[in-house]
């Protein structure tokens, strides 16, 4: 979100800060950084929600001190719990804390103004040989240390395994099982994340397009309904879908819609979140000049807004892939056995001490993750130009 912001910052704001007698450093604080707060704001929220309501990697690795999420799910399926409104009472808490940071956010960006009224290219730096390796060394060096699980996943996966236990040998017996075993896992993980992504932008652009051009008390209303699904833990959104779903005119208990409905609701704001970012920086008069011309609203925002904001919304649709590939505390609970997913593959893999069919499941995953995140990578590095054709 960051790089789709600084991205969407023109080259010629700056300079007129460098030509005022500014330095490029302080052009960069005091010009470049708050233009682009919006988009560090929504990232820091998503990131803040995502942590808060992380199930798996708690469940997995420090169940002794679990979070909130992770206690009210032990709370909720114990079956000698001496709390069962416990459950219930953490979800609460939850979504006050998230809901509190969240209304901090719209009230800061309310004061605040942050529209550009030029919409060229951002400058590039161009660094002495010297600050580049340095700031690449600094960079590259953070990145390989948070990395590391990943490799030691990678390597583990082609080792041989017997049991519980892997032996340093090459070996592909673990790939073999998860495609000739488990192929259609990673079918239906492909499957139901591009569903549910699309279903979001559809959704989403619209949303993040009224969060920030029709501001009301309405706007601010459905900017709060629109992020409490995100922090609702997994399993309780999961729980209560099966309750609502499970009878009646319309039963989707088992089938894979719930799984995507269950996606887009939890999912969906990133998407609105990253293209309302953008739009704070895209001055309302572009789309006014638009409509003066004879150009209807509708045909407006496709031809001009949307392909401005594009670039949010590609960074809220990967992310949006990316963490729909990896969910698994909702895919827990509403998976049939012919839907099950990657990640809960995995999760099972964990559990039963089958490591290698977890590790294969991860190495593919990782794969899955990385090639949409260079394709943005590479996406955003492109020389645009600033033209719009109405």
């Amino acid at each position: 979100m960051t790089l789709s912001g600084f991205s969407a910052v023109d080259e010629s704001i700056e300079e007129a800060g460098c030509s005022l007698g500014s330095s490029q450093l302080r052009t960069f604080w005091t010009v470049s950084l708050p233009l682009v707060l919006p988009t560090i704001l929504s990232g820091a929220i998503l990131t803040f929600m995502s942590a808060i309501e992380n199930f798996g990697v708690p469940m997995i690795i420090a169940q002794q001190t679990p979070n909130l999420v992770v206690k009210a799910y032990i709370e909720f399926t114990s079956e000698v719990g001496t709390h069962p409104g416990m459950a219930y009472t953490l979800s609460i808490f939850l979504i006050l804390i998230t809901m509190a940071s969240l209304v901090a956010q719209r009230y800061y960006l309310s004061k605040r103004n942050f529209i550009q009224a030029a919409r060229g290219k951002p400058k590039v730096k161009q660094l002495t040989p010297g600050k580049r390796l340095l700031a690449s060394g600094i960079i590259y060096a953070f990145l390989i240390f948070t990395l590391i699980p990943f490799f030691v996943a990678l390597v583990l996966s082609f080792m041989e395994m017997r049991g519980p236990v892997f032996y340093p040998r090459f070996s592909l017996q673990s790939y073999v099982y998860a495609f000739s075993r488990s192929a259609r896992p990673i079918f239906n993980s492909y499957f139901l994340a591009t569903i549910s992504t699309l279903v979001a932008v559809l959704i989403g652009v619209p949303t993040g397009y009224i969060l920030t051009r029709r501001k009301s008390a309405y706007s601010n209303a459905l900017d709060i309904v629109i992020m409490l699904p995100f922090v609702i833990a997994g399993t309780i959104l999961g729980i209560a879908l099966i309750t609502f779903f499970n009878q009646g005119w319309i039963v989707l208990t088992g089938t894979w819609v719930i799984l995507v409905l269950s996606y887009v609701i939890r999912k969906m704001p990133f998407i609105a979140r990253s293209s309302a970012s953008i739009l704070y920086q895209l001055d309302p008069s572009l789309d006014e000049a638009s409509i003066s011309l004879g150009v209807s609203p509708m045909k407006t925002f496709y031809k001009v807004t949307f392909r401005l904001m594009m670039g949010g919304v590609v960074s809220g649709a990967i992310l949006s892939w990316v963490t729909i590939i990896s969910e698994l505390s909702s895919t827990l609970v509403l998976r049939s056995p012919s839907w099950s997913t990657m990640t809960v593959e995995m999760y099972q893999g964990v559990v039963s001490d089958d490591l290698g069919k977890a590790a294969a499941f991860s190495s593919i995953m990782i794969i899955s993750t990385v090639i949409p995140l260079l394709l943005a990578t590479k996406y955003f590095s492109k020389d645009k130009g600033g033209g719009i054709l109405l």
